[in-house]
């Protein structure tokens, strides 16, 4: 299976790569794919055409997106709207993993941004930023 793997520089991302060893890889990091950048998300996605995306590509530093959560909406939020925008283009499946810190559990399947207490989801609340966990089909 054709996989691209964004966000492969960071701890995570190293992981994948290892763990997809036995399939036909593309792995970018941030300096080769900023999933900020949609032109450029759409760009990769098209030229590798992958079946399926694992989304690692995230800014992890809690403080700082604390501190700058535009920067943090774009690349956690858009960036993440864009890897799926792309994946719809080309028909690929996409795996996009989070934490508790954002996701605690408390809400199930699917829930509000604004019904969890953890600062990152009370942070993107405040931004208006659609959130929802689970799959869809």
């Amino acid at each position: 299976m054709r996989v691209l793997i964004t966000g492969a520089g960071g701890q995570l991302g190293h992981d994948l790569v290892d763990a997809f060893t036995d399939h036909d890889t593309v792995a970018t990091t941030h300096g080769q794919l900023d999933v900020a950048d949609r032109d450029a998300v759409l760009a990769t996605i098209t030229e590798v055409c992958p079946e399926a995306i694992v989304h690692a590509g995230a800014w992890t530093d809690v403080d700082g997106c604390e501190t700058d959560p535009d920067r943090a909406f774009r690349t956690n939020a858009l960036g993440t709207r864009h890897v799926a925008e792309g994946a719809r283009l080309t028909g690929a499946r996409v795996c996009y993993v989070s934490t508790d810190y954002v996701f605690d559990g408390t809400g199930g399947r699917s829930s509000a941004v604004s019904a969890s207490s953890t600062p990152a989801r009370r942070s993107c609340a405040r931004r208006g930023c659609a959130v929802r966990t689970g799959t869809t089909s």
